[in-house]
């Protein structure tokens, strides 16, 4: 649909107009409610989801719920992947208030301290404070360690020679809550068993940010409206411009068909734009607006106001890999858990840099020290290692979201179309639940292993720069990097062994069906990398695109207070102006960012008002 010209010019009374309501906008605009500002707060889709409760209830069946899309999901695709086979994959996008919350596992790490401190420009006290204020809000559940699956994999590493970090991953205090720390990644090190979840029902940054607070007086609603540019007016952002849908039939999820174009300006010259749009739609908003890479703009027939190179460059997103066992020993009630997805063990890698992969297995030795290295802070991994770790399920995971993960691996998207889509993933959904499917489905165990320490980037780019509601041109780049390529065979090669080789691994994994006799077993490097490119699939953590960097340089869109370069009263804070990605989800990093976002505005709006009344002080003093 092309952007018709506006209908109605509207003048908004606010001190901040935020655009998303997704992690970081939530957060954002709860703290700066609660400060006292007045908030226009703008979304895409609707406001509360709470009316779709079931359809994103509980975490676990999270793959499922962002590939079936019912409002909240947008089905992004990727061009074709050269490191994948040139397949497209899916690339979702959270909508509606709460955005990517109301449709991910749930999952709340903050990350590693390394992260943070070799690439991002803020200080690790200031990012630690946003994380307590984050916690100290957010409801966090330890969810219990339950089935064969998680502590199986663990044992049968140590019995081929990996250690466990040497420190604890939090402190428990004397009423008994275990207080969240930093990530120590390391074996058993990372067991992803804190969520953002409530007695097992989901907790969006909606309903635990912004729902307390739609009551007061300072906050305005806007949904159901795409922001589809921002108007800059002699290099200050005034205002927004909108396309509003209006009330109208919805076919499988579909967009609603009736719509108006309006403009919103701020009445404030003081006032803010804020862009929280994440990886995917921030620079896409961007380079609508005529702010990105002058060529792209110019070849795309939009007006430049200013060239910025790298708006949708530093593209960064997991890859995960997926293994599947039919296990020997008799699955009891225990291993069937509904939270069976939420844990996970994560090892480090050494990895040769003249070569194109490891020669060999590593060492009880090598792994070892790679192990403990990664869970210590004065022992961090040498460049040539890489942080790997393994996701474990039981069938229970896969009766819930087995209709998700095959419409990834095997319906092409924008083969079927969104009708075609949605009757596959409903007869595959109603197939996992017959009876004997889903006694096959629950005998089985699911491992997805992923590389944490991506070094592969890609790029955001517009389709169509007259149509806003065009999807964005979306190129991860996955596995264009070699490094993340042979430290997805390593993880491959160390997993492989202890199931092989150990007691644990014999008795819990039992027989082997993915990979099989297509990829060869996957029983040399060659056959494994095929089996790669045919199978990995997105962890769906894009971040970078917006990247925020302490100086005005080529290779940064913002500045560390989050302002846009070139463009007053404009800021981006969201996924997409994280430097680098961190080696865990990203949730609770987007969290952070929002209430990094509010501190770094409140400062700065306090200040100047200071500044305005000592001056206006002075003034008074010299007439007297």
């Amino acid at each position: 649909m092309a952007v018709a010209s506006p209908t109605a010019d509207d003048t908004v009374d606010c001190d901040f107009l935020i655009v998303g309501a997704g992690s970081s906008g939530c957060v954002l605009a709860s703290r700066l409610v609660r400060a006292g500002l007045k908030v226009l707060l703008v979304e895409k889709g609707p406001a509360d989801a709470s009316t779709l409760a079931k359809v994103v209830g509980r975490p676990s069946g999270w793959v499922h719920q962002a590939s079936s899309g019912k409002g909240l999901s947008e089905a992004f695709n990727t061009v074709p992947q050269a490191g994948l086979g040139y397949r497209e994959l899916p690339a979702y996008n959270g909508v509606g208030g709460g955005g990517s919350s109301n449709v991910n596992a749930g999952l709340y790490q903050r990350g590693r301290e390394e992260d943070y401190e070799k690439h991002w420009p803020w200080e690790l006290k200031d990012i630690e404070a946003s994380f307590k204020s984050i916690e100290a809000e957010l409801t966090l559940e330890e969810l219990p360690t339950t089935g064969t699956v998680a502590p199986s994999c663990a044992r049968m590493l140590e019995e081929v020679g990996f250690k466990s970090p040497p420190r604890p991953l939090s402190s428990r205090s004397e009423d008994g809550y275990t207080e969240p720390t930093w990530t120590r990644l390391g074996l058993g090190g990372c067991p992803m068993k804190r969520t953002t979840t409530r007695g097992g029902e989901r907790q969006t940054a909606w309903s635990a940010f912004v729902r307390p607070v739609t009551t007061m007086p300072n906050l305005k609603i806007k949904d159901d409206a795409a922001v589809s540019r921002v108007i800059i007016d002699g290099g200050r952002a005034v205002g927004v411009e909108v396309v509003e849908s209006a009330p109208g039939w919805r076919w499988l999820g579909g967009g609603r068909r009736r719509t108006r174009v309006r403009q919103l300006r701020l009445a404030k010259d003081r006032a803010e734009i804020v862009i929280c749009c994440g990886a995917f739609r921030s620079p896409k908003l961007l380079m609508l607006s005529g702010v990105g890479p002058r060529r792209h703009l110019e070849e795309k027939g939009v007006p430049v106001v200013v060239d910025m190179p790298h708006v949708g460059e530093n593209l960064q997103d997991h890859l995960v890999l997926p293994t599947l066992n039919i296990s020997k020993t008799r699955m009891t009630e225990a291993d069937y858990t509904e939270d069976s997805f939420h844990s996970a063990t994560y090892f480090s890698c050494a990895l040769p840099q003249e070569v194109a992969a490891p020669a060999g297995p590593p060492s009880a030795a090598t792994a070892t020290t790679a192990a403990g290295s990664s869970s210590s802070r004065t022992e961090t991994p040498s460049p040539g290692d890489a942080v790997v770790g393994v996701l474990h399920g039981d069938g229970s995971f896969l009766v819930r979201n087995l209709s998700g993960l095959i419409t990834m691996l095997f319906v092409r998207p924008g083969l079927l179309g969104a009708v075609g889509r949605g009757v596959v993933l409903a007869v595959i959904w109603v197939a996992t639940w017959l009876t004997p499917l889903t006694r096959i489905l629950r005998g089985t165990r699911c491992n997805l292993m992923l590389v944490t320490t991506v070094k592969s980037k890609g790029t955001v780019r517009l389709a169509s720069g007259t149509d806003a509601e065009a999807p964005p041109v979306i190129d991860p780049g996955y596995f264009s990097h070699p490094q993340d390529r042979r430290a997805m065979l390593e993880c491959w090669r160390t997993i492989r062994r202890a199931k092989r080789e150990t007691t644990t691994g014999k008795a819990v994994f039992g027989f082997e069906i993915l990979p099989g006799r297509k990829f060869n077993n996957c029983d040399d490097d060659e056959s494994f990398l095929k089996f790669a490119r045919e199978c990995c699939l997105p962890y769906f953590h894009p971040v970078g695109t917006c990247r925020m960097g302490r100086e005005v340089q080529d290779s940064v869109v913002s500045a560390d207070d989050l302002r846009v370069h070139g463009i007053s009263g404009l800021r981006v804070a969201d996924a997409s102006v994280a430097p680098h990605i961190p080696a865990t989800p990203t949730q609770a990093m987007c969290m952070m960012i929002g209430d990094r976002a509010a501190a770094i505005a409140l400062r700065d709006r306090f200040a100047k008002e200071q500044v305005k009344a000592r001056m206006i002080e002075t003034a008074s003093s010299s007439i007297n």
